[in-house]
């Protein structure tokens, strides 16, 4: 599904690719019925965003129930963080029912190991829900920050014609997530990450 998902934006060049567009898609491939993206103060050593899936009624007596997303973002971080989260949570939709946390405690010990307090003895553990949160990460970027917009934007740097600080500020990310992004082995990774 994510590939459908990245094939809608990979030839974008016009940024940035806002939040609401990629719920929009979502929306629009039929993966969901409604996605709503809400903000809310959180403790950021707990949870850093989150995604729940659920039915509600559609109104008719007969009519199936509509499939709804609900993203929760900290209002407590930076615009470019936020859109990191928003991205992230966002391709979870894209998720097989293996990589989610569907109860109290699938989501604390995803949280637990994401923080680093979870190991089988010396090493940390890894888990398919971890390895799933992990690589959405990636693929939100890759959604926020198209393949086509890449291809310019390295050249448009390389020449001078925008300075890295002016190109973060229009992608609305961090300066550091965008030089990573323009490097050329982030295609390479990119591609990878992508059949996932």
């Amino acid at each position: 599904m994510f590939k459908n998902l990245q094939a809608k934006f990979d030839g974008r060049t016009e940024l940035p690719i806002e939040i609401q567009e990629i719920c929009d898609a979502l929306v629009e491939m039929g993966y969901q019925d409604d996605i709503r993206v809400v903000g809310e103060e959180m403790d950021l050593d707990q949870l850093l965003g989150t995604y729940v899936q659920f039915t509600e009624p559609s109104g008719g007596t007969y009519s199936e129930p509509r499939l709804v997303s609900l993203i929760i973002y900290p209002t407590n971080i930076d615009l470019a963080s936020r859109r990191i989260v928003c991205a992230k949570e966002l391709v979870h939709v894209c998720d097989a029912n293996v990589a989610q946390t569907n109860n109290a405690n699938d989501i604390m010990e995803l949280a637990m190991v994401l923080a680093g307090q979870a190991s089988i003895g010396d090493e940390p553990r890894m888990t398919m829900k971890v390895a799933a949160d992990i690589l959405a990460q990636q693929k939100g970027l890759m959604l926020l920050f198209p393949k086509a917009a890449r291809v310019i934007a390295r050249q448009k740097v390389a020449d001078g014609q925008i300075t890295l600080e002016d190109l973060a500020g229009k992608l609305m990310l961090p300066c550091s997530t965008v030089e990573d992004m323009l490097d050329d082995d982030w295609d390479t990774l990119a591609d990878a990450v992508a059949q996932f």
